[in-house]
């Protein structure tokens, strides 16, 4: 059984990283066309990458405190 997890594990792991590439593409691309779009328009694009960060970013978990 051991034997197939670990391959199983790091196609996944690929597999994750590809689609993150993938999704870092689009919201680059997004935010270019915003630029160029706002641009015509005379209006300051909106920031998508600081928006981006902050929800990347993992939270901490609360603890969570037995009542006595």
């Amino acid at each position: 059984m051991g034997d197939y997890v670990v391959p199983l594990l790091q196609g996944a792991l690929k597999l994750d990283g590809m689609c993150r590439v993938r999704w870092l593409g689009l919201v680059n691309d997004l935010t270019f066309k915003l630029d160029k779009l706002s641009e015509a328009a005379g209006t300051p694009p909106p920031n998508l990458s600081e928006e981006m960060k902050t929800v990347d970013t993992p939270q901490k978990a609360k603890k969570i405190r037995k009542p006595k």
